[in-house]
């Protein structure tokens, strides 16, 4: 199924708001951000093995598994969230081709 843009745009905004939801209960459950890099994609890695394996079972598609891929999407934008301005990120601070400024720069202070 070929869906046009504006269609795709709006599935993408009600994925933003799962994620959302999805990370308002983590981090009432586990309130505190990640201490660094290799807890979050310890946490990463844990979602998306229960992701694979739905993947694996032919089960992708089900509440189930759809459910574990938001769980896998809010932890990867808690990655972003939460270590985009923790000590060691500045150690990168050039700019690539791609965005008009860092990624940290963005995610803090949002497009100029």
């Amino acid at each position: 199924m070929d869906l046009d843009i504006e269609e795709k745009i709006k599935r993408l905004r009600r994925v933003l708001n799962l994620f959302e939801g999805e990370l308002v209960k983590a981090w009432t459950k586990h309130p505190g951000a990640f201490h660094n890099a290799h807890e979050g994609h310890s946490v990463i890695r844990e979602e998306f093995e229960e992701l694979w394996e739905h993947v694996r079972a032919d089960t992708a598609y089900s509440n189930a598994g759809l459910k574990e891929a938001v769980q896998t999407g809010a932890m990867c934008a808690r990655f972003l969230v939460e270590l985009v301005d923790c000590p060691h990120s500045a150690k990168y601070p050039s700019p690539d081709d791609t965005y008009p400024g860092t990624i940290r720069d963005l995610i803090l202070n949002g497009p100029k």
